[in-house]
């Protein structure tokens, strides 16, 4: 497992260790899941994707729920949570100093949910979002993806799929203010290469050379990292929902 990968057994909740079953076909939410018995059960998955930043550790309700998790790390997996109303903040690893803080929401049984560390400029402060993940209008005759710009060296965009532009003038965090930019949006299965490029321009910025998008999955390809951190270079990478 790459340091860009959490292993899914780090986040645990409430004494309860991560379910981690990666789905080879569409991911089924939690009305159509045969697997999960128990509906009480809230879905989160994390990513720190705040290179100009320290690595953090994740607190729910006051309670540290996660080990350090350094820049550039996300979780491949969800995690299961007791459905409630929870205040988040991400503090510095090893200390008390607060990074960002996601103020109390509530977290529904059978919900699925992404928190997000991110830098909105080199010399911001650290951002967090809570994105709600809704797989109910997933196309099941097609795949399906969204793309997130977290790179704050590249604060605009434009993103490449078979040459073809989807995702023009994509903005670093513009997913923290429009909900639009959380949906998924259907594409024809098959096979990819994608491209960030300079908005306006041709000019690369980083590329997934070959990949396949399977019938009924959902996909979140995504921006991270920085030219100025070698342990957390600027990457495309992409990422395929599953619990």
């Amino acid at each position: 497992m790459s340091k860009s990968k959490l292993m899914s057994n780090f986040f645990k909740v409430f004494g309860a260790a991560v379910t981690a079953v990666f789905l080879s076909s569409c991911l089924k939410t939690g009305t159509n899941n045969a697997a999960t018995n128990n509906s009480n059960i809230s879905f989160v998955t994390l990513m720190n994707m705040a290179p100009y930043s320290s690595a953090t550790e994740v607190y729910f309700n006051g309670d540290k729920k996660t080990p350090a998790i350094p820049p550039g790390s996300f979780s491949t997996n969800y995690g299961q949570v007791t459905p409630g109303s929870y205040d988040i903040k991400f503090k510095v690893a090893s200390s008390d100093s607060v990074l960002s803080e996601l103020p109390a929401s509530y977290y529904d049984s059978l919900g699925f949910y992404t928190l997000i560390l991110y830098n909105p400029s080199a010399s911001s402060a650290v951002n967090s979002i809570k994105v709600v993940d809704d797989f109910s209008s997933l196309s099941m005759t097609g795949a399906n993806y969204r793309f997130f710009n977290l790179c704050p060296d590249y604060p605009m965009v434009d993103l490449y799929m078979n040459a073809t532009k989807v995702q023009p003038g994509r903005t670093t965090g513009d997913n923290a203010n429009s909900s639009y930019f959380n949906t998924f949006a259907p594409v024809t299965a098959g096979g990819y290469a994608i491209q960030a490029k300079k908005a306006g321009t041709d000019s690369v910025i980083a590329t997934i050379s070959s990949v396949g998008l399977q019938m009924g999955n959902a996909y979140t390809i995504f921006l991270q990292g920085s030219t100025h951190n070698t342990n957390n270079p600027v990457t495309l990478s992409i990422l395929q929902a599953a619990y």
